[in-house]
């Protein structure tokens, strides 16, 4: 595929600094995501027992594994 530049993302890559991701764009994707894995967000009570903040891609996959274990 010449060119075409390849993605490879890796999971320490930051949302803001490597992928140059906006947190308010981060969330619009995270709702997007969980809609896709037919998951529902969590009411705060719960989301306020996530303690980490999201800011690599292996952030968020830890936060979804969290969020699957709470639906």
């Amino acid at each position: 595929m010449t060119g075409i530049p390849s993605f490879q993302p890796h999971p320490n890559d930051s949302f803001d600094k490597t992928l140059k991701i906006a947190d308010e764009d981060i969330y619009d994707a995270v709702e997007k995501i969980l809609e896709d894995l037919k998951l529902e967000m969590p009411h705060s009570g719960i989301l306020k027992e996530w303690n980490d903040s999201l800011e690599t891609l292996s952030d968020l996959i830890h936060w979804l594994a969290w969020i699957q274990s709470k639906n």
